[in-house]
């Protein structure tokens, strides 16, 4: 991993044109590269990043005066890892040495990962082979001995004869407790607990009273911020005193003054329409647009968080009908394997069975030729016998 500060650089907004080769001999004419790492940028700048290391401090130092170069369609920023950045990394390090995985396989140990996420991922564990009648109260009641829980969401088919659950815990002892019930005897099946590779995908549940309840509270919200800036109240508006004047009734030192006395109005502007209400109410139908604007697109992201949420969930639900289709195809194929077998063996049976009964007939037979001609010899030997004393 990246550890020392010096003779680490980053660089930032590369093109994702750029093949890894061709950054690695980019920044190797700087110096000798003991490690590097090209990773796509997942924000809102998009393109890649790449972390470098140099053997030598020099090097490093070096390559700073490679930023601002153009590649492809993007200019490349090229700094030094700041302290902030450095702390990070040694706190997912720390976080990520609880995983009993490779560095290559650690989830935590992946490009453009936060210390949050990271925190958040070591708090969860990943249940399996549960009972499909299991309620997400009732797992949290039987982990609870563990540590407090933050989340939990079942997942998986209820037609599957098992399912599996995410926990995320408020600590990540209480997480590692929950590890150690792996193995466990919960509702006639032996669950399985292992760390999880994700963050849990908190949602809005399609039948969520939460979501009624919030989406209930933004209309009415709405509708009080239209009452309250689509018209504006009589009490707010400007109040010239002496507006019902006749200027031509004030004294003539008033008038060529032109002035309302107590005011600083003058008395020309009194003349004129006023327009204070049309721009309040302008003023407010502006305002009143905005909020509609940010009230519908609040809205509009909610819905859309709902509608992505509820299409994974939909092919989730799709791909389990399609594995559970082609395990019931090899159920069935297996059954039709063992009823030509158990047909072919009942023929075979038979088949012995005929020939058996085959060769008893033909036993039968030879015996009964055997007793006729032994019949047929007795009778010519008594016929012989008869003749001789005759003569």
């Amino acid at each position: 991993m990246f550890t020392n500060e010096n003779n680490t650089i980053k660089a930032t907004n590369i093109s994702t044109f750029a093949s890894e080769p061709m950054v690695h001999q980019i920044f190797e004419y700087m110096g000798k590269i003991k490690s590097f790492k090209l990773y796509l940028n997942r924000g809102l700048e998009g393109g890649k990043e790449c972390l470098i290391e140099y053997e030598d401090s020099e090097a490093a130092a070096l390559a700073l005066h490679l930023s601002g170069t153009k590649l492809y369609d993007r200019v490349f920023e090229v700094k030094i890892r700041t302290q902030e950045e450095i702390e990070e990394q040694k706190k997912i390090l720390e976080i990520s040495s609880m995983f009993n995985t490779p560095p290559s396989l650690n989830p935590i140990l992946q490009p453009n990962i936060t210390v949050e996420k990271a925190n958040k991922i070591a708090r969860t564990v990943y249940v399996g082979n549960l009972n499909t009648s299991i309620t997400e109260k009732e797992l949290m009641d039987f982990f609870s001995v563990c540590g407090p829980i933050s989340y939990a969401k079942m997942a998986g088919d209820v037609s599957h004869p098992s399912r599996f659950a995410f926990l995320e815990f408020a600590t990540i002892d209480a997480a590692r407790n929950a590890m150690n019930m792996s193995g466990t005897f919960f509702r006639d099946k032996i669950i399985k607990v292992n760390h999880s590779n994700n963050v849990i995908n908190k949602g809005i549940k399609k039948e969520s009273q939460e979501m009624l309840e919030a989406l209930k509270g933004v209309k009415e919200a709405e509708m009080l911020i239209n009452r309250k800036y689509s018209e504006v109240p009589m009490d707010i508006e400007p109040k010239i005193v002496g507006a019902s004047i006749n200027p031509g009734m004030l004294p003539v030192e008033k008038q060529e003054n032109k002035l309302i006395p107590g005011t600083e109005i003058p008395s020309k502007e009194l003349d004129k329409p006023r327009r204070s209400r049309s721009r309040s109410r302008s003023r407010s139908r502006e305002r009143s647009r905005r909020m509609r604007s940010r009230s519908r697109s609040r809205s509009a992201s909610q819905y859309y968080r709902y509608v992505h949420s509820r299409r994974d969930r939909d092919r989730e639900r799709d791909r389990e009908r399609d594995r559970e289709r082609d395990r019931e195809r090899d159920r069935e194929r297996d059954r039709e394997r063992e009823r030509r077998h158990k047909e072919r063996y009942e023929r075979e049976l038979e088949r012995e069975h005929e020939m058996m009964r085959e060769r008893e007939r033909e036993r039968e037979r030879r015996r009964r030729d055997s007793r006729s001609r032994s019949s047929s010899r007795r009778k010519r030997y008594s016929d012989r016998e008869r003749d001789h004393y005759r003569r």
